[in-house]
């Protein structure tokens, strides 16, 4: 009589039920027993919190916290919200906001305020200008408002434009004003600015877009403040300083911004590329144009006389010449005048309030020894 075989047997390799091998290994490896599952940790968002301070924290890239807790960017958080931590990663358990899953989230009390009602608490969201900076801007000017407003930035001077792009001139022979966008001019603003920068005599010559786009770049460095525009194109007579003056060709703008230093504004000018700066110190206003490389000079003249180039600290030893004379020949220790665009003279023409026009003393005034002059 043959014996019935035994329970889970059958033919062939022996196959035991699974629970019955976990019993065996139990059995065989008493550890085994006590090495559960790792324990599986939440963290729990406090104040101010985001995914990648708390991935830095945890030393768990930002991706896995987000993929185990089905988070979308830009991963907003809310205060108290629980995340789960992946179970593959040794979690540091001595971070604060680190408990284990099924631990309750702990009740925070606060004291209660007497003075003012309580308001229902908003979340936070993190934001680039969440960590406050000093401010260190210079009181603005007075009597220096553009035309387009300006809206103070923090750690800046001369704050942003309320619409960038769009200028504010004003013609200071006449006080004529026109507020258009310069950024990328229309064909209508091109024929209006045109009509605005025109010789006084009427004539009139299609302006360089580029050169108005530098404008724009001026105005919206400078807060949108108004720009007064001194002049711009003027037709070719005889006995100007220059026989190519970019003047002449609707390259160039004698300008001023208000509530800016002169020296400021020279400055950034000097930051344009392909452009001419010529700066005047016994003048009221600096001299941008376009042209095909860089070149700046300065020019200690008046309006109405001969040009006298120096450096920013001084002028010339020699004293100038009377009205009308040649051009000074260029000297090695100037700056680069040769590629200067004469016209003082002409501006006394057109605009005749500027003979005694005089610059602010902070215009005026030399730099000291050692002041970097050039860009």
């Amino acid at each position: 009589m043959t014996a019935a075989p035994p329970i889970g047997y059958r033919e062939g390799p022996t196959v035991l039920p699974r629970a019955l091998l976990y019993l065996a290994l139990a059995l065989v490896f008493p550890g085994l027993a006590g090495a559960q599952r790792p324990t599986r940790h939440v963290y729990v968002v406090a104040r101010g919190d985001t995914i990648s301070s708390i991935a830095q924290r945890l030393g768990i890239p930002a991706v896995r916290i987000a993929g185990r807790n089905h988070l979308q960017a830009p991963y907003r958080l809310r205060t108290g919200q629980r995340l789960r931590l992946p179970p593959d990663v040794a979690v540091p358990t001595d971070v604060p906001g680190v408990q284990p899953a099924g631990a309750p989230t702990p009740t925070v009390t606060t004291a209660p305020r007497s003075a003012a009602p309580a308001r229902p608490a908003r979340p936070e969201r993190p934001t680039a200008r969440a960590a406050t900076r000093p401010d260190t801007r210079a009181p603005a000017p007075t009597g220096s408002r553009g035309g387009s407003g300006t809206r103070a930035v923090p750690g800046s001077r001369w704050g942003r434009p309320r619409h960038p792009g769009q200028v504010s001139l004003v013609r200071e022979y006449n006080g004529e004003r026109l507020t258009v966008n310069l950024r990328r001019p229309s064909a209508s603003a091109l024929r209006r600015v045109r009509w605005f920068l025109r010789h006084p005599d009427g004539a009139t010559r299609a302006m360089d877009p580029r050169l108005l786009r530098q404008l724009a770049a001026v105005s919206d460095h400078f807060g949108g403040r108004a720009v007064r525009v001194i002049s711009g194109f003027r037709p070719f007579r005889r006995g100007q300083w220059t026989p190519h003056s970019n003047h002449n060709i609707g390259r160039a703008i004698d300008f001023r911004v208000e509530g800016v230093p002169n020296r400021v504004a020279r400055d950034f000018c000097r930051t344009l590329p392909a452009t001419g700066c010529g700066y005047y110190p016994r003048s009221v206003f600096i001299h941008m144009d376009t042209r095909s490389e860089s070149a700046q000079w300065v020019d200690w003249s008046r309006p109405g006389e001969r040009p006298r180039y120096g450096t920013e600290r001084a002028p010339p030893p020699d004293a100038p010449a009377s009205t009308g004379a040649a051009p000074q020949p260029a000297t090695p220790e100037t700056h680069d005048h040769g590629s200067a665009d004469e016209g003082l003279d002409d501006v006394a023409t057109e605009a005749p309030g500027l003979r005694g026009a005089t610059p602010s003393p902070e215009d005026e005034n030399p730099e000291p020894p050692g002041a970097v002059t050039s860009p």
